[in-house]
């Protein structure tokens, strides 16, 4: 049994030499007093680390990276049991994101950290090309890491939506301001910009903005390009399309109201033509009246009786028409401005 489970502990010892011989991450084990136990063989040339630094406290390790407070962190970690990461530069410039997490041991008890040093150099390139395009760019534009988390945004996003720096990064589009971006329709269309890389394009944004009031914003996305092993990247256009909206907004009133206009003018010309016709009827009426009795008065034969009802009718009719000529004559007056009424006793 002894030589068994000697067999198996060097089984171990092997798998975990050639494990952290064939990892190219910097990774230091630490125990509970903060002295290293284990290293990787790749932080003996990033963080300037020896063989015979196994067993030194880190505080007294000036490390290859500028991190003033790594002891502290450390320290930290083991106490709160709460993983933390931060981002530093090594001597040489390049960047690195420091991962600390408590180490525990087959019983689940805390024996020290482990700190592993993630190389994001690339990333941190990307991140500055993408600040240098978006600030030189006019519309505002917001770059979201892949948990929609806004990374940076240019001046002109700061100065649209009178907003700080410090009010906007690291936070989530959807809670910003008083919500405006928290719409289900812009979720799942960015929600498909990221998985699937669609295009987001002129998606309409109409609110009442915390601090510059109502605006109609146009927001354009797509995903950024990126190496495969990096966490994909958003660019969000947004623009201020408030003057064309109400521009449009006009223009639709406007082409409203001339339908309205064109089809009072329509009924208008329909009543006109029924009008006529009916004029032409009624005018017509009493004409046709005197034209028979004139012809009938003609005729030598007829008495004084058909003549004096001949002439009362062709009065009659006359006067009906007359009448009908002076009510078109008064609609004249009136629709041309120069009715004048006489006022007297009736």
């Amino acid at each position: 049994e002894l030589n068994s489970r000697n067999l198996e502990v060097s089984q171990l010892a092997s798998d975990l030499g050639n494990l952290l011989a064939s990892t190219h991450v910097p990774i230091i084990l630490v125990g509970a007093g903060l002295r290293i136990r284990r290293m990787t063989s790749v932080s003996e040339r990033i963080l300037h680390l020896a063989p015979g630094d196994v067993g030194r406290p880190i505080g007294d390790i000036r490390l290859g990276t500028e991190f003033p407070d790594l002891e502290g962190l450390l320290r930290d970690v083991i106490e709160t049991l709460t993983p933390q990461e931060r981002e530093v530069t090594a001597r040489d410039g390049r960047w690195y994101s420091v991962r600390v997490r408590p180490y525990r041991t087959v019983d689940n008890k805390i024996d020290g950290a482990v700190a592993s040093f993630v190389d994001i150099n690339a990333l941190k390139q990307s991140l500055d090309e993408a600040r240098a395009i978006v600030e030189t760019v006019r519309e505002p534009l917001v770059v979201l890491d892949d948990a929609f988390e806004v990374v940076t945004a240019n001046r002109a996003f700061f100065e649209t939506f009178r907003v700080r720096a410090d009010e906007t990064e690291r936070q989530s589009l959807f809670g910003l301001g008083d919500g405006q971006w928290n719409i289900p329709q812009l979720r799942a269309a960015l929600g498909a910009v990221l998985a699937q890389g669609r295009v987001l394009e002129d998606f309409e944004v109409r609110h009442d903005f915390e601090r510059i009031g109502p605006r109609t914003m146009l927001l354009n996305a797509r995903r950024m390009p990126m190496a495969v092993d990096r966490p994909a990247l958003i660019l969000l256009a947004i623009a201020d399309i408030s003057e064309r909206a109400r521009i449009e907004h006009e223009r639709a009133d406007l082409l409203t109201r001339e339908q309205g206009v064109r089809v009072e003018a329509e009924a208008a010309s329909l009543a006109k033509d029924k009008f006529l016709a009916i004029l032409s009827h009624e005018l017509r009426t009493p004409l046709n009246a005197m034209l028979g009795w004139a012809r009938i008065l003609r005729d030598p034969k007829r008495g004084s009786v058909d003549v004096a009802h001949g002439l009362e009718v062709i009065e009659r009719n006359a006067l009906l028409q007359v009448r009908l000529i002076e009510d078109l004559l008064d609609v004249s007056r009136i629709v041309s401005g120069a009715m004048r009424l006489e006022m007297r006793p009736l």
